[in-house]
C-alpha cells in the first residue's frame, strides 16, 4: 500500500458490497486463505473508534464479511486504507462553540435498507427492520436520545447546569411529528413499544426532536457511503481537519 493512490471517499458510493461477493467455492476460499482480511479490519475498527469517526461506516460495512471475505471486499479494505493515507495527517479538533445555545445538541441519521443482505437500516446499526424513512430515523433518534440522557446525567453530577430540553436535530419531518404527537403513529404501531420511548422523553420535556436538513446533517457521513463533496464537508463538521501549516500560511 505504500505506493498507492489516495483516495477521497472511505468507501465507493457506486458499490455495494453483500456476502453474494463472498467466495461459494473451495476453490474461491483457498485463494483468500493468506489475505490478512480480518486483521486489517480489526486495525481500521479499532481506529475508527478512537480518532477516525469518518471511517466508522465503512468500517461498519466491512465487519459483516469477516467470516467469508471475497476480492471485493478486500478491495474495498484496500479503497479505506487509500483514504486514510490521503488524508493522514488529519487531526481531531475539539473545542467549544461559542455559537451552540446549550451545553448539548444531538444529531441522528439513518439510511433506510442500506444493507443488501438483509434490508435492516443502519443507525450506527440498528437491529430492528423497518419500512420507511420515517421509521428508520425515529428509530435512530430514538437511539441517539438514550445516549444524550445518559450525558445529561454525567454533566449533571460534575456539577454542570444542562438546560432542557435538549436539541435532537433529524432530517425527517414525519419522524418528528410522529415524536411529537401521539395521533401521529397509526402506520407505525407495529415497531416495539420501547421505541416510544422517544415520544415519552419529548412529553417530559427532556428532548425535542427538531428539523436540520439532509445537506447539513453530518451524521449521514456515519451512515452510507457518500460522494466526495459530502464526505469533505461532513469530515470537517465533525472536527476532522487538517492542520494549518506554516507554508499554508
Amino acid at each position: 500500500m505504500q505506493d498507492s493512490k489516495p483516495v477521497k471517499t472511505p468507501l465507493n458510493p457506486n458499490v455495494t458490497l453483500s456476502k453474494e461477493d463472498s467466495p461459494q467455492t473451495p476453490e474461491d476460499k483457498e485463494a483468500m486463505i493468506n489475505v490478512p482480511y480480518m486483521s486489517a479490519v480489526g486495525s481500521l475498527l479499532f481506529l475508527s473508534m478512537i480518532i477516525r469517526a469518518d471511517t466508522a461506516y465503512a468500517t461498519g460495512v466491512l465487519t459483516r464479511f469477516n467470516s467469508n471475505p471475497g476480492p471485493a471486499h478486500w478491495l474495498a479494505v484496500k479503497h479505506l486504507l487509500r483514504y486514510l493515507k490521503g488524508t493522514i495527517d488529519y487531526e481531531l479538533e475539539l473545542g467549544p462553540d461559542p455559537t451552540a445555545p446549550d451545553l448539548i445538541t444531538a444529531i441522528s441519521d439513518s439510511d433506510l435498507g442500506g444493507n443488501k443482505d438483509n434490508g435492516k437500516s443502519t443507525t450506527g446499526l440498528m437491529s430492528a427492520g423497518v419500512v420507511n424513512s420515517t421509521e428508520a430515523e425515529f428509530v435512530a433518534s430514538n437511539a441517539v436520545g438514550k445516549e444524550v440522557l445518559a450525558i445529561r446525567s454525567l454533566l449533571t453530577e460534575l456539577g454542570y447546569k444542562v438546560a432542557s430540553p435538549t436539541i435532537i436535530h433529524v432530517d425527517n419531518q414525519s419522524s418528528i411529528q410522529v415524536a411529537k404527537n401521539p395521533e401521529h403513529h397509526g402506520r407505525m404501531k407495529h415497531l416495539d413499544r420501547t421505541f416510544y420511548w422517544l415520544r415519552e422523553q419529548v412529553i417530559h420535556g427532556k428532548l425535542a426532536p427538531s428539523y436540520l436538513p439532509t445537506e447539513d446533517n453530518p451524521a449521514d457521513l456515519l451512515t452510507k457511503a457518500l460522494a466526495i463533496p459530502k464526505v469533505d464537508k461532513f469530515r470537517t463538521m465533525i472536527g476532522l481537519v487538517k492542520p494549518i501549516t506554516s507554508d499554508d500560511e
